[in-house]
């Protein structure tokens, strides 16, 4: 499960706290033998940020071993650098 919310502010860590427990109890309901889930965030580059969330999240799109993307989550990130 990919989040471009881990370093956003002290409101969005309740996204990421939702994002975990949703994973462990998908963990705890998985047959034996399937890979688990965790939460991954996007990694830039060293001394490299992201020019915006909607660019993290199309990284986070883009990989394969993420198999769901929550965020941004604030309207103003997505208004901002994308149309609607």
């Amino acid at each position: 499960l990919g989040t471009t919310e881990l370093t956003e502010g002290p409101g969005d860590h309740s996204v990421v706290r939702g994002m975990r427990l949703a994973a462990d109890q998908l963990n705890r309901e998985r047959p034996a033998g399937r890979r688990p889930f965790g939460v991954r965030a996007p990694r830039p580059a060293p001394g490299r940020g992201w020019s915006s969330q909607v660019a993290a999240a199309a990284w986070l799109r883009d990989d394969s071993a993420v198999v769901a993307v929550v965020g941004p989550t604030g309207s103003d990130a997505v208004l901002n650098d994308a149309p609607v």
